[in-house]
């Protein structure tokens, strides 16, 4: 294998190398590898409870992501509240003040 220079950051990467370990960017001779190409390995267990099975290498994860719980929907609407409706409400009611259009006083 042999060293070549990144493109993004002019680090030096190695040709069997799939990104570049300094900035993460793609390797400049890295091809990415069909699906037919990864292992199959035999399942040797069914996912628990909140995990999945990667259909690739069939290794069982967690994800990533969390589902929106009471946190998440009572932060929103204390936001919604707070900043959202005063907002709305004085948009109202300074369309609703008059005032004189040559030395704009309210009347």
């Amino acid at each position: 294998m042999a060293i070549t220079q990144c493109r993004e950051c002019g680090g030096k990467v190695s040709t069997g190398a799939v990104t570049c370990p300094h900035c993460g960017a793609p390797a400049p001779t890295a091809d990415p590898q069909p699906e037919a190409s990864l292992p199959q390995t035999p399942r040797t267990a069914t996912p628990g409870k909140g995990k999945i099975e990667c259909p690739y290498c069939h290794a069982i994860i967690k994800p990533m992501g969390k589902p929106a719980g009471c946190g998440t929907v009572l932060i929103a609407l204390i936001l919604l509240l707070f900043f959202i409706v005063p907002g709305v409400i004085y948009i109202i009611w300074e369309s609703t003040r008059k005032a004189c259009p040559r030395c704009l006083m309210t009347l």
